[in-house]
């Protein structure tokens, strides 16, 4: 499937995209339904790996307005707060999702040192 036009078209095929020439693949996607817990489990299992062993990650989210990239990445509005957390006493809540999951378990990881984590929007580029 095409999407865009010109240079800057989308070719969705069966191992990922391609756009501009090169080819982009995905290790692993969720459909709609899934719980918070399944979806982090999906996306991030390396992350938390490679970031120990000295790479830089990324994590990234997109689709049109309305089709739940920030429920997807940090859980329903209302959920991120010291006392959901307390709640369970440290670990990860049921509403919690991807973004706050990676780095609660970063957090627990000795001997880790600095974490730097950061989450833009960008909206109508």
């Amino acid at each position: 499937r095409e999407h865009g036009c010109g240079s800057g078209c989308l070719h969705s095929t069966e191992a990922g995209l391609a756009a501009g020439g090169k080819s982009f693949t995905f290790p692993a996607s969720v459909i709609q339904g899934s719980d918070q817990a399944l979806t982090h489990d999906a996306l991030t299992t390396s992350l938390p790996i490679r970031l120990q062993e000295g790479y830089s990650c990324s994590l990234l989210a997109c689709g049109q307005t309305g089709s739940g990239k920030m429920h997807t990445m940090f859980g329903p509005p209302g959920s991120l707060t010291e006392v959901t957390l307390a709640e369970t006493g440290g670990e990860a809540p049921a509403a919690w999702s991807v973004f706050p999951r990676t780095v609660l378990q970063l957090l627990k990881v000795p001997g880790l040192g600095k974490l730097h984590a950061s989450a833009v929007e960008v909206y109508q580029d």
